[in-house]
Parts: structure tokens; sequence; C-alpha cells
């Protein structure tokens, strides 16, 4: 539950705040890679207390995207990226993710985590997406508390989230 308290510890009001580029420069920022926009949507609102989500719908304007972000100085802390999709597929797109960070030198610890998600529980999606580097793996319809879960898990989040700060 939000209280008027809670949103001056976030919003830089108040008697005691946090400057708002502060609060814009912890704030997560998340790439949602999904043809399926019902279900992107849905996953941008789970995120939505946490921070920005952009939404593309095929793996090359994940890369546009991802490019962009880097060039601007703001890259992701997480990209959600589908399998199977049109023009470029989700294996392919972390491959070029990966390979864009080598070339950037950007060192393990600093790179954009992945979390593949997809309809399929095929063992060789799994083994792909691990042998390419994904951060995580999320089988759909996707849930909120999951994808909480892997969020903390990875860092993304406090663990103390379910206990109103962000929400």
């Amino acid at each position: 539950m939000q209280t008027k308290d809670d949103d001056r510890l976030r919003a830089g009001s108040g008697w005691w705040s946090l400057p708002n580029w502060f609060v814009e420069r912890w704030q997560l920022r998340a790439l949602i890679v999904d043809d399926d926009t019902i279900g992107s949507r849905l996953l941008a609102k789970f995120l939505s207390p946490y921070g920005q989500c952009d939404l593309v719908t095929d793996g090359l304007e994940a890369i546009n995207a991802f490019v962009l972000a880097s060039t601007e100085k703001r890259p992701y802390d997480v990209v959600f990226l589908d399998i199977m999709m049109p023009v470029m597929d989700g294996h392919e797109t972390l491959r070029m993710i990966r390979q864009l960070e080598n070339k950037d030198c950007i060192s393990e610890r600093n790179r954009v985590k992945v979390i593949m998600i997809t309809g399929s529980t095929e063992r060789d999606h799994i083994i792909r997406a691990a042998v390419d580097k994904c951060s995580a793996y999320l089988v759909k319809p996707v849930q909120k508390g999951k994808v909480l879960e892997k969020l903390k898990t990875l860092g993304l989040v406090p663990d103390d989230s379910e206990n109103g700060w962000f929400e």
C-alpha cells in the first residue's frame, strides 16, 4: 500500500527527499522484446513501479533500441527477450547483443541482464539460451511473482520491494 510518505521519499519532495537525478538514475530500465503485444504490455505493467519500459516487437528493433540506449549512455538494465519472433529470433538477438558488448569491452559484471521469455519448454531452447549467456529463463504466461523473483535474483530490485518501498 502506497502512502504520501512513500511519495515524498521517492519523488524528491518533503522533509527528507531524494534528489530527482538520484531517483531517475536508480530506476530500472527495461527493454521488452516480444511480438505478442498483449503479453508485452502485461509485463510492462508488472515492471512499471520499478522504472521505465520500452517495448519492441522483433529482434532487429531490439538491436536498434539497444544500440541507441548505449549511444545515449543510458543502457538497459534488463532485456526481456521472446525466443520465437519474426525478422530475428531471440537466440540470434541475444548473440548480437553479446557481440556488441564484447566489441565495446563491457565486462561480464556490467552486461545487460537478459531474461528469455517463451511459451516453449523444449530442452533445446533452454540449452541454447544458456549457451548464448542469457541471465534467466521464464516460461509464458509470465506471472508477476516469478518476474519479481528473477529480478531480485539478478540484483535488479531490492528484496524488500514486496513490502511496499517501490509499489
